[in-house]
């Protein structure tokens, strides 16, 4: 409570965010591997973590992946663990509706601490559906209060949240600019193709992931189930969670999916949206249907598996 009032009274309100990050938690460099650390919770809970810059490593530039959300039209899609037949990111409780085949996602990754909170046994069971793990600090903090032994063997991801960075000030759009592969657009709305850096939020999880996804040198990104409907999810939900997305839409998730757009085309990488039921028009991404997007079966996924 004191480092609260501390923060709030002296910091200033850009550094706000930062209370979240008590004296039980710590990131610390490991000295002897580049992109290599640890989180350390209550002095007594030590887990190594990954800098996103290691990524998937450039073995993947080139490649194509898939990006799993959980809008309802997933559902739709018929024979659905081919979404694992290539390099496939899955968000939130989207893996509860992939009938998986016994295989795992290369990559789980959540950014709302709402959806550790409140969906704690869906999330819980995200994590045994991956390799890997990716979150922000504030993520990370949320699970590990919770209990920190899901953490446990398992390979994590430590990005960094622009929008509420780790021990720094919020909205420095002037410092994150001058880095490469960053760029800020209109309503604050930033892209960050520099894995390095951090990313930004953009009000929904699919957001983040393209820009890791851009950042790791991947050349075609196809996104499942983003229909930015707002309505229900492709999981069962007992107590359905409320949806930002319609309030957000307009704002915030169009016009940054506008600009992710573009930064991705200046890279030389294509983002196919494949809910041809999405709420963002073809202007912004264009849609594919999804058998075209799986097209013929073949072996994938396995990438973290072999990347250091």
């Amino acid at each position: 409570m004191v480092r609260r009032i501390g923060l709030r009274l002296f910091a200033g309100r850009r550094y706000w965010h930062n209370r979240a990050f008590d004296d039980r938690f710590a990131c610390l460099p490991d000295e002897a591997r580049a992109g290599h650390g640890f989180i350390v919770w209550e002095q007594r809970h030590v887990f190594p973590v990954l800098h996103p810059s290691v990524g998937p490593g450039r073995i993947n530039a080139g490649r194509s992946c898939h990006l799993i959300a959980s809008g309802p039209s997933l559902l739709a899609i018929p024979a659905r663990q081919r979404l694992l037949n290539r390099f496939s990111v899955v968000v939130n409780g989207a893996h509860a509706a992939v009938d998986r085949d016994g295989r795992r996602f290369d990559l789980y990754v959540v950014t709302d601490p709402r959806f550790v909170r409140d969906k704690w046994d869906l999330f819980c069971a995200g994590l045994q559906t991956a390799r890997a793990f990716a979150g922000d600090h504030r993520i990370f903090v949320e699970v590990l209060q919770r209990d920190p032994h899901v953490l446990v063997g398992r390979r994590l991801i430590l990005f960094n949240n622009l929008r509420c960075p780790y021990q720094r000030r919020r909205d420095d759009d002037s410092a994150w600019c001058a880095y490469p592969g960053v760029a800020v657009g209109a309503n604050g709305c930033g892209f960050s193709a520099n894995p390095e850096v951090g990313v930004f939020p953009g009000e929904t999880v699919v957001y983040p992931c393209l820009q890791l996804l851009c950042g790791w040198h991947f050349r075609e990104i196809y996104v499942f189930g983003m229909d930015l409907s707002g309505g229900r999810r492709s999981y069962a939900e007992a107590e359905p969670a409320p949806s930002q997305l319609t309030r957000q839409y307009e704002e915030y998730i169009k016009p940054s999916l506008r600009l992710a757009a573009a930064a991705a085309r200046a890279r030389g990488v294509a983002i196919w949206n494949c809910s041809l039921a999405s709420a963002l028009p073809e202007s912004i991404l264009p849609k594919l249907a999804p058998e075209q997007a799986l097209g013929p079966l073949y072996g994938g996924g396995g990438a973290f598996a072999k990347a250091s």
